[in-house]
């Protein structure tokens, strides 16, 4: 463990003072004479061992709990928010080389420890990379190293887990316009694909991104029999629910209770269908944005499919574009926005307009 005394002896005055305030409060004694002994005399580790009357094993316990009350009082307070931590991130450079090692080593770990909690990978890339140099000289370089090499491999395998996202949904909609078993055999692969960098890094995104292309495999395309539907979704469900809340994945609640909708519908559980329906209508204006994540655009057909088997044409709406956000460049999904006002004209007595939109869809996209 990091030399304790030195930390202590280097610890600025106000600093020192807040943390004796500290102990004073909760009465922690023992804490306490430590502190000022290794602060304001030269007593020696055994006689505060025979003085606080501890073992040899109480009294290290005592001084590393020590230092993590030292750590944590160095890096502000224990409600650290994400801004908290990254303007502490920001001063990384400043931490390492204008402050005394020890105290700066204690600061770097807390910061670690924190970047952790809040899943800031890149930051913590960053941060390895720093660690690695202020140990250039220490055995706990080749620690850091793999460390930094670790953080490095899994952010980018995160990141080729998106792109491999990415490009299944695109793949899923072209199979969905032909029923290709070319097409097909790509998902197929691109499932394969996904799993395999799971096994290598097993994190909570790479999951999460797993089960997203699983579900779809298995809801709209008929295959992976084997899985366990409910059992996928509330899993990820609860692994969404686990993150903290400055993780770009805790967004992805929307775009899984969309599946969650499809999954209702599947097994014709109307009353959770209908809950699901009502979040996701309340939240329509931003819903089709997640179809990279996810075929979101799919709600459209779907939620006609669902008012029309509980009798309720009448609350069927059009789509206001003012309203609700697509990406322009989603072909898909504009086609599906087509289709959906073709149906809703149709179910109100207007076939000519509706078989316009038709037409129209076929020969923007070439439709044969």
């Amino acid at each position: 463990m990091i030399k304790l005394k030195k930390v202590v002896g280097q610890l600025e005055v106000n600093a020192f003072d807040t943390i004796v305030t500290q102990f004073t409060k909760t009465k922690a004694d023992n804490y306490l004479f430590l502190l000022r002994s290794y602060r304001e005399s030269s007593i020696s580790d055994i006689e505060i061992m025979n003085k606080l009357s501890l073992s040899n094993n109480s009294f290290y316990v005592l001084k590393s709990r020590l230092y993590d009350k030292i750590q944590s009082n160095l890096s502000t307070n224990i409600d650290l928010t994400k801004e908290d931590v990254l303007d502490q991130f920001h001063q990384l450079t400043a931490i390492a080389y204008n402050t005394p090692r020890e105290v700066a080593t204690a600061l770097l770990n807390k910061l670690e420890e924190d970047l952790l909690h809040f899943e800031l990978h890149n930051e913590l890339a960053i941060l390895y990379s720093i660690l690695k140099r202020v140990h250039l000289y220490s055995d706990k370089y080749f620690h850091y190293s793999q460390l930094y090499n670790k953080q490095v491999a899994l952010t980018l395998s995160v990141e080729k887990s998106l792109d491999i996202l990415g490009t299944f949904n695109k793949k899923l909609t072209q199979y969905l316009y032909s029923r290709s078993e070319d097409f097909l055999h790509e998902l197929l692969f691109l499932y394969k694909d996904i799993d395999d960098y799971f096994t290598l890094n097993p994190s909570r995104p790479i999951e999460i991104i797993k089960n997203f292309m699983g579900l779809q495999l298995s809801l709209f395309c008929a295959e992976l029999q084997q899985l366990d539907q409910e059992e996928i979704l509330n899993k990820t469900k609860k692994i969404i629910s686990e993150l903290p809340d400055s993780s770009p994945f805790k967004t992805w609640g929307l775009p899984l209770e969309y599946l969650y909708f499809e999954f209702y519908l599947k097994t014709q559980n109307i009353a959770k269908a209908k809950a699901s329906f009502e979040k996701l209508e309340a939240n329509l204006n931003c819903l089709l944005l997640s179809s990279g994540i996810c075929l979101t655009s799919n709600f459209l057909t779907s939620k006609l499919h669902f008012l029309y088997t509980l009798k309720k044409e009448d609350d069927i709406k059009e789509i206001d574009p003012d309203i609700v956000l697509q990406d322009p460049n989603d072909t898909y999904c504009t086609i599906k926005i087509g289709i959906y006002k073709a149906m809703i004209l149709f179910s109100k007595g207007k076939p000519k307009e509706s078989l316009h939109i038709l037409n129209r869809i076929l020969s923007d996209n070439s439709f044969k």
